[in-house]
């Protein structure tokens, strides 16, 4: 996790929501005087705080993670939404014109399509990987090929020489 890029995307949910420092502290459950901290880069960021603001303000975990991928989990008014509750005639709290249960479904099929996002992505560069040591590996069995072709043509010269000498020892001994 890095935590200088972390801090710019909390930075730009704050800019996108209009919340001060501390109102969206309030709101993710988080200690204002931590999350300013965390802001200045006097305190590390953990895994905890960041589900926090992402539940809290339906910011793509991933986005707020890594910055892959879109920063809000699903279109519409998502600012307006995340400051306020707005009541149906059952008094139901809706967000986004969902209602709990619902909400928690779409959040879950963009977490999961995000997932799948990556997963896809991560084999894509798995495969170019693959190819690229298929290719590497081809190239080390043709050296090695090449070689041994020296070295067998070393030895054969080696014999023939070794062959030349005895014949001029045999020579020389008449």
């Amino acid at each position: 996790m890095e935590q200088i890029e972390i801090i710019e995307r909390i930075k730009t949910i704050l800019e996108n929501t209009g919340n001060t420092t501390n109102s969206f502290a309030v709101k993710s459950n988080i200690d204002p005087s931590n999350m300013a901290k965390m802001l200045e880069g006097k305190q590390k960021i953990s895994v905890k705080t960041i589900r926090k603001i992402s539940e809290t303000f339906s910011v793509n975990y991933f986005w707020l993670l890594t910055g892959d991928g879109d920063m809000f989990l699903s279109t519409g008014n998502q600012i307006a939404t995340n400051n306020k509750n707005v009541g149906d005639n059952s008094g139901n709290v809706t967000i986004n014109g969902c209602a709990g249960k619902e909400q928690d479904d779409k959040r879950n099929d963009a977490m999961q399509r995000h997932i799948l996002q990556m997963i896809t992505q991560a084999y894509s560069k798995t495969e170019e990987q693959q190819r690229i040591s298929n290719a590497r590996f081809e190239n080390l069995e043709k050296l090695l090929a090449e070689r041994n072709r020296i070295s067998d043509r070393l030895i054969d010269m080696l014999e023939s020489k070794d062959e030349q000498i005895k014949e001029l020892i045999l020579l020389f001994k008449k």
